[in-house]
């Protein structure tokens, strides 16, 4: 389920901790971010995403003018229509400040998808 609040748009479920925004122009190394909360997001790939149980990664995630790094794991690897994946990443042990950041990071993503219409992706 998902529904608006101001410009943002959320993504609930209940087995998540906190709404996801829907983020435009925002990319890890791995592909397209296609949505970001501060426990975790969820990213279109163009392999499978595989690591050892327990093993973690350094997201790196870049928006139009912010660039912040999270540890995370991959927690669902999904196929798509189109032959690519849609990995969906659970941030691990992250700070309050790093939390902070990714939502900013998240609501800047936004911004500027607004001020450039017809520049997505």
């Amino acid at each position: 389920m998902s529904h608006q609040k101001g410009n943002l748009s959320y993504d609930n479920d209940e087995r998540r901790k906190s709404g996801r925004v829907r983020t435009a122009l925002t990319t890890c190394q791995h592909g397209l971010v296609l949505n970001l909360s501060k426990d975790g997001c969820r990213v279109v790939c163009k392999k499978a995403f595989l690591l050892p149980p327990g093993a973690t990664t350094n997201l790196e995630i870049k928006s139009a003018c912010m660039t912040v790094t999270a540890p995370a794991r991959p927690v669902s690897c999904k196929p798509r229509p189109d032959g690519k994946f849609e990995i969906g990443f659970q941030f691990v042990g992250l700070s309050d400040e790093l939390q902070r950041s990714l939502v900013q990071l998240a609501r800047t993503a936004v911004d500027f998808s607004e001020a450039k219409p017809g520049k997505v992706g």
